[in-house]
């Protein structure tokens, strides 16, 4: 139809469809021609022009577009009956399928665990009374990294539990705090690690924090949180340290919200020391 259209008064159509409009005629004035003096055709109707681009339609093309729309109504609701009909029959079933849907995803998770496990670079990790990683890798850096990740040694002990890490932006310190927390849990779950030795200490509890916004609706800046967010660390994790042993905290750029306040920051580490 749009072919015949534009052979017919010489012009360039093409058909064109959205959601307001559905299926349309579009029409792009070549500049040899004036915008103000050009008259289309009087089978074109419900005509709009923005700059040189004409969109309109005719009365077929506007029948047809009804149609259009009318069977795709009749498409959607002949789809919500066999949906309708579809859950109605297995309702009864559901609970059974939720538990498949549990089983595989341990499968899966069981054969992930241990496919990472036969890879040569990774090694079976020990567990001690110190974290101790040399050459470890982010694990899915390691697998998606284009030209793989730069292998970072970790050392903490209980004389020595305490690390600062400092560098540039984009130097990787987010990757280096949630690769030590990963291998942790790979280490816990019974999975080798990506790196040449790995030893760890049993951890009970994790505390991360890493990135943390200003919460308007609890009127609290972006320093008040991170401030509320250490002293609930240190104080949740005291009774804890007591009776299980040891839990691991992780957090990144404390109280960077806040210039040139060094004093704070090396207060709340000093905190944490005392009350760990």
């Amino acid at each position: 139809m749009v072919e015949n259209l534009a052979s017919k008064y010489k012009l360039t159509l093409s058909l064109s469809c959205n959601a307001s409009l559905g299926y349309h005629v579009q029409a792009i004035l070549p500049r040899n021609l004036n915008a103000g003096t050009f008259d289309l055709p009087s089978e074109f109707i419900e005509v709009r022009r923005n700059k040189r681009v004409y969109t309109m339609t005719t009365n077929a093309l506007a029948t047809l577009n009804q149609q259009c729309k009318i069977a795709c109504e009749e498409l959607h609701l002949m789809s919500n009956v066999l949906l309708h009909d579809l859950l109605q029959s297995v309702r009864e079933y559901i609970g059974c399928l939720f538990q498949l849907s549990a089983d595989i995803a341990e499968l899966d998770l069981v054969t992930s665990l241990a496919q990472v496990s036969s890879l040569p670079t990774y090694t079976r990790p020990s567990f001690g009374s110190k974290l101790e990683l040399i050459d470890s890798r982010h694990p899915i850096m390691d697998v998606f990294g284009f030209d793989g990740p730069v292998p970072n040694n970790v050392n903490a002990s209980i004389p020595q539990n305490l690390c600062i890490i400092s560098g540039p932006n984009m130097s990787g310190k987010s990757t280096y705090l949630k690769q030590i927390v990963l291998l942790h849990i790979m280490a816990q779950l019974g999975c080798f690690v990506p790196a040449r030795k790995a030893m760890f200490r049993i951890t009970d509890l994790i505390f991360c924090k890493i990135a943390i916004r200003d919460d308007i609706e609890c009127n609290a800046s972006t320093f008040a949180l991170e401030v509320s967010t250490i002293s609930t660390t240190v104080l949740g994790r005291v009774p804890l340290f007591i009776a299980l042993g040891a839990s691991r905290i992780i957090a990144e750029r404390v109280v960077a919200s806040v210039t040139r306040l060094m004093v704070t920051r090396l207060y709340l580490l000093e905190l944490l020391m005392t009350e760990l």
